[in-house]
């Protein structure tokens, strides 16, 4: 979830050591799993959190968009895309990045998103909505300044 390789092993650490100082307190009606990501989830949340005036971490996770069947001009516009979306996620409140990023990218279903951030599964859904629709909106304001054309403007 975190773009930066050392500072997701030290999630990963700190992730280890919460797991074994509260298992005891784990509650075996739940998934493990999900109470596990939770855990994940959260302390990326709270560093984000804490550096995010510093733009010292992102959540990327936006997975392997490239194919190895790809030319060679393709696979530069794939990971062009790649930086594209990564920049757009990164511009997303907290809140709304790790929804859409649990549900868009890992695949997970607004059940155990609910679970993990725990909210209902309603708040859930409209999260992912709102985050959605922002990610289009800044998707779009990027487009346009690539371009250099204000989408208000007509010819």
């Amino acid at each position: 979830m975190l773009s930066d390789y050392d500072l997701a092993q030290d999630i990963s650490q700190e992730t280890f050591v919460r797991v074994y100082k509260s298992l005891r307190q784990f509650d075996t009606k739940r998934n493990f799993y999900t109470w596990l990501y939770q855990i994940v989830v959260n302390l990326c949340i709270d560093h984000i959190r804490k550096y995010r005036s510093s733009k010292t971490s992102s959540i990327e996770q936006v997975g392997d968009i490239t194919d190895a069947d790809n030319i060679p001009d393709e696979v530069a516009q794939n990971v062009e895309s790649k930086d594209e979306v990564k920049v757009a996620l990164n511009k997303l409140p907290s809140k709304y990045k790790a929804v859409l990023t649990l549900r868009d990218i890992q695949g997970f279903s607004c059940d155990e998103i609910a679970e993990i951030v725990g909210c209902p599964s309603a708040t859930v859904r409209w999260r992912i909505h709102k985050a959605r629709k922002l990610f289009k909106e800044i998707w779009n304001n990027n487009v346009s300044d690539i371009s250099g054309i204000d989408g208000d403007e007509t010819d």
